[in-house]
């Protein structure tokens, strides 16, 4: 079971697949971050070797063979970045300048 738990865009692309021991998958695309939480139907926490062979399937298909949302998700991660741009666009139009304008960056 993949959980999207978050949506933003980064500066410095990273390789597909890279992920923090507590099972945060982040997937990156077009400058685009997606944070996914990663559990499986039993709810057991799979093997180093298991999630590795998982990430590299991930990495090799980039199909919706492995996981039907991530293709969905790369198919509209330009979508997804236009849309962090208008944000972004909108929050500089309302928010007067001040030191504090650089402040939480990062969408979530």
């Amino acid at each position: 079971i993949v959980q999207i738990v978050g949506v933003h865009k980064c500066d410095v692309p990273y390789s597909v697949g890279r992920f923090s021991v507590d099972k945060e998958l982040k997937i990156e695309w077009d400058r685009v971050i997606v944070h996914c939480k990663i559990s499986s139907i039993s709810d057991t926490i799979p093997s180093q070797k298991e999630f590795d062979n998982w990430m590299t399937s991930i990495e090799n298909k980039h199909s919706g063979s492995t996981i039907p949302s991530i293709y969905f998700l790369k198919s509209k991660a330009l979508a997804i970045r236009n849309a962090l741009d208008l944000e972004e666009n909108d929050q500089q139009i309302n928010v007067p300048s001040t030191s504090e304008k650089n402040k939480n960056v990062n969408i979530f």
